[in-house]
């Protein structure tokens, strides 16, 4: 079993998805509090921003296509649990998934 600081990974070291349970906790956090925020969408330059940020994180799988921190695709790609990052990071109320956020709600 691999332990949490594995989740810390570099992009050369094997990609760890947060299991099932951790990614529906996360899909349900996001999706309240975008309802909460009535559906608002952030300026189409945040959302690139945003992008750029998640590429180039640690935290992402070698191809950039999903996070280990929350499970999420990055780009376009689904996660286990259905929630894309796309749409993730459109959300005016989503934020980075790291106990110190690299971007947050607008």
């Amino acid at each position: 079993m691999k332990d949490k600081a594995a989740l810390g990974h570099s992009k050369a070291d094997q990609f760890v998805r947060p299991n099932f349970a951790q990614q529906a906790v996360a899909l349900t956090k996001a999706v309240v509090e975008h309802v909460a925020d009535r559906g608002r969408q952030a300026p189409t330059e945040v959302q690139a921003e945003r992008l750029t940020i998640c590429q180039a994180c640690p935290h992402s799988s070698k191809e950039a296509t999903a996070c280990s921190a929350c499970g999420c695709g990055v780009i376009g790609a689904l996660s286990f649990v259905g929630l894309n990052m796309v749409e993730k990071r459109s959300w005016a109320s989503s934020r980075c998934p790291l106990k110190e956020p690299k971007w947050d709600a607008v």
